[in-house]
């Protein structure tokens, strides 16, 4: 059974569905979201305390959520408290050396969204006390990612990066010759400069 933490209009719950999940559920804070999705089983929760008993699902799901979050580590407890014993954990980030800040920023009231579909240039480089007033979801290195885990008892299993799949950029058939170029970039070392990280980890209860 899989649980899909933060999951919006459930596409990462119903993938897992095609692919041989027998049941998913999904989690979101945002009501409008679950009733605009398609799911079987979807229930208005935070991500801080999961309205579950322990040690109920074999996979937990947190895509581009430990970002939005004030306290990770209260939710990894969380997904960590629900997943059965040996169970899995895939979570995924926004990787601060992508070049590229795809969430926006925000200086005062005023509201700066994605440029040219792609993000804002080398925000996500600056020092820290920069980004912090202005960010609008925290960002990670694979170190800081993997600290978090192994703070609330997970063992990390894999790690992958993924290149931006550039949905949001207007001209669809450069998007296409882009994105296939990147795909290629994620066997080499460039794939450090990624848009996401992403970990498979494991708890032992």
């Amino acid at each position: 059974m899989v649980l899909d933490v933060g999951c919006g209009f459930g596409v990462y719950s119903l993938a897992m569905e095609r692919h041989g999940a027998e049941m998913s559920v999904g989690v979101d804070v945002n009501r409008e979201y679950l009733e605009k999705s398609t799911l079987d089983f979807s229930i208005v929760a935070d991500a801080h305390a999961l309205p579950f008993k322990d040690s109920c699902f074999d996979i937990v799901l947190m895509v581009e959520v430990l970002e939005h979050l004030p306290h990770e580590m209260k939710a990894l407890e969380e997904a960590k408290r629900v997943l059965k014993n040996g169970g899995l954990l895939l979570t995924t980030v926004p990787n601060k050396f992508y070049p590229f800040e795809t969430h926006g920023m925000k200086i005062g009231c005023v509201e700066i969204q994605n440029m040219f579909g792609i993000g804002i240039p080398l925000l996500s480089w600056m020092p820290s006390f920069v980004r912090k007033r202005v960010e609008r979801a925290k960002i990670y290195t694979q170190k800081q990612l993997l600290s978090l885990l192994h703070k609330q008892g997970f063992t990390p299993l894999k790690v992958e990066y993924m290149m931006p799949p550039l949905d949001r950029l207007k001209y669809r058939r450069l998007a296409a010759v882009l994105r296939r170029l990147l795909r290629k970039l994620e066997d080499t070392w460039l794939k450090h400069f990624a848009c996401h990280i992403i970990v498979v980890s494991t708890v032992i209860k």
